[in-house]
C-alpha cells in the first residue's frame, strides 16, 4: 500500500514538472503550436508508466534498484559538511539527508522526486534543440516527432535517467550546463546568467562525477575557442589582435590547466604522469569485472592490463560502449531492453548521421564533448550495467549533434555568421 509520503511526493512532482514545462517552453514554438503542446502530457504519462514498470521489475527481481538502498541508509549516517565530500556517494548522502530528516522520505519517494528531476533534465535538452531546429515547419513532421520522442522517451533516459541515484542527478546538472553553454556560444554577448548556468552545475558535478565535470569544462573551453577564432567583429587593428590572438591564447592556456586539473582528479595525485593515468584507466576498466555482466575486455585486462590501450581494443571499447550488450549476451528482460535501445540508437545514427553540419560553433562544441565523453567512458566498459548507466550522459549530446540542422534564420551572432555577409577589418 502506498504511504502518504509517496502520494504527496508524486503530486508535488507532477505540479513541479507542469510548472517547469510551462515556464521553460512558454516562448517556444513547442508551446505556441497545439500539436506539440498536447504531446507533453502524453510524453509524461509514457515516462511514468515505463519508469515505474522497470523500477518495480528491478525491485522485485533484486530487492533494490541499483544503489538506492546504499544512498537511503547512508543518508542518515553521513554527518560531514559539503566541503568534506570526497566522492559521488558522499554527495548523494549529503543531499539525501535533509529529505530523510525533515520530510521522512522512503525509497519510493526518492525515486519519484529523482524521476521528476531526470525528466526535467530531458526537457532542458529538448529546450536547447527547440532553439536549433524549427518545430513550426510542416515539411519534416515525422523527423521532428522522432527527435521529440528520442530526447524525452529514449529507454536509457526513462530508466537510468530517472532512477534515484547519480545518473539522474548528473543528467539534470549536465542539462542545465548545456543550456548555459548554448547561450555562451551562440548569444551575441556573454551574459552573467549563462556563466552561472555553466559554473554551478560543473562545480557540483566535480563532487558527483569528476570525469563528467572535466569533459564539460574542457568542452566549453574548446567551444569558446571556436567562437573566438570565428568572430568577425573587428572594429580596428587592436580588436582584431584581441579576438584572433589574445583570447585564443588565454583559452588555450585555460584548456591546458583544466586538462591537468582533470587528470589530477582522475589519478587522485598532485603530480600527473602517464603511468598514473594508465593505471586509473585500467582500474576503471576493471570495475564490475567480477559481476555477472562482466564484458570480455574486463577478463582480458586482468591478464594484460595494457591491452586496453591498443588501438584495436580502444575501437572495441567504443563500440561496446555504444552497442553492448550483443544479442548472444542477453540474459533477461533488462538486457533485452538494452539491446532494443541499441537498435534504436543505430537507426537514429543511420537516419540523421549524414545530415550533421559542422559549420556552426555549437555543433563543433557538441562534437568535441561527444568525442571526449565517448573516449573517456569507453574505458569503463568492464560491466554491461555500468555501460548502460554511463551512456545516459553521452546520448543527449549525441542526439543534439545528430538532430541539429543549419540555422537559416538563426541569431545573427558570431557562431552563426555563415548565415549573413561576413564582415572583417581591413586596415
Amino acid at each position: 500500500m502506498l504511504s502518504d509520503q509517496v502520494i504527496l511526493t508524486f503530486f508535488f512532482s507532477l505540479v513541479l514538472v507542469f510548472i517547469y514545462t510551462n515556464v521553460l517552453f512558454r516562448k517556444t514554438s513547442l508551446f505556441k503550436i497545439r500539436k506539440w503542446r498536447t504531446l507533453f502530457p502524453k510524453i509524461l504519462l509514457i515516462n511514468i508508466v515505463c519508469f515505474t514498470s522497470v523500477a518495480l521489475y528491478f525491485n522485485f527481481q533484486y530487492g533494490y534498484i541499483t544503489d538506492d538502498k546504499n544512498y537511503f541508509i547512508g543518508a542518515l549516517k553521513y554527518k560531514q559538511g559539503f566541503f568534506n565530500i570526497k566522492n559521488g556517494n558522499d554527495f548523494m548522502f549529503y543531499i539525501s539527508r535533509p529529505f530523510r530528516e525533515y520530510f521522512d522520505f522512503d525509497r519510493a519517494s526518492f525515486h519519484i522526486l529523482w524521476g521528476a528531476m531526470g525528466y526535467m533534465g530531458s526537457l532542458n535538452f529538448l529546450y536547447v534543440l527547440s532553439k536549433r531546429i524549427d518545430f513550426s515547419s510542416h515539411l519534416q513532421n515525422r523527423d521532428q516527432l522522432i527527435k521529440f520522442y528520442s530526447l524525452l522517451c529514449f529507454p536509457n533516459f526513462m530508466v537510468w535517467g530517472r532512477i534515484y541515484g547519480k545518473d539522474s542527478l548528473a543528467l539534470f546538472l549536465v542539462s542545465v550546463y548545456c543550456i548555459g553553454a548554448y547561450q555562451l556560444l551562440t548569444g551575441p554577448k556573454i551574459r552573467f546568467r549563462a556563466i552561472l548556468l555553466v559554473a554551478i552545475p560543473v562545480l557540483l558535478l566535480y563532487n558527483l562525477r569528476a570525469h563528467i565535470a572535466a569533459v564539460a569544462a574542457v568542452g566549453l573551453l574548446a567551444g569558446l575557442f571556436f567562437r573566438s577564432i570565428n568572430s568577425k567583429r573587428y572594429y580596428n587593428a587592436n580588436s582584431a589582435i584581441f579576438f584572433k590572438f589574445i583570447i585564443p591564447a588565454a583559452l588555450a592556456l585555460l584548456f591546458v590547466i583544466g586538462s591537468i586539473y582533470s587528470l589530477q582528479r582522475l589519478t587522485k595525485k598532485e603530480s600527473v604522469s602517464m603511468s598514473d593515468v594508465q593505471k586509473s584507466l585500467s582500474n576503471a576498466t576493471n570495475m564490475g569485472a567480477s559481476g555477472g555482466s562482466a564484458t570480455e575486455v574486463a577478463e582480458n585486462s586482468k591478464e594484460d592490463p595494457n591491452i586496453i590501450f591498443s588501438s584495436k581494443q580502444v575501437a572495441i571499447n567504443i563500440f561496446m560502449l555504444l552497442f553492448a550488450p550483443m544479442p548472444w549476451k542477453i540474459r533477461g528482460f533488462a538486457d533485452a531492453l538494452a539491446f532494443f535501445s541499441n537498435i534504436l540508437l543505430l537507426l537514429l545514427v543511420i537516419r540523421f548521421g549524414k545530415r550533421i553540419d559542422l559549420t556552426d560553433v555549437f555543433q563543433k562544441y557538441l562534437l568535441v564533448v561527444c568525442g571526449l565523453l565517448i573516449i573517456l567512458l569507453s574505458f569503463m566498459t568492464g560491466n554491461v550495467g555500468l555501460i548502460l548507466r554511463q551512456k545516459t550522459i553521452i546520448l543527449p549530446f549525441l542526439f543534439l549533434l545528430l538532430f541539429s540542422t543549419k540555422l537559416k534564420n538563426g541569431p545573427k551572432s558570431s557562431p552563426n555568421r555563415h548565415n549573413i555577409p561576413k564582415l572583417d577589418y581591413h586596415p
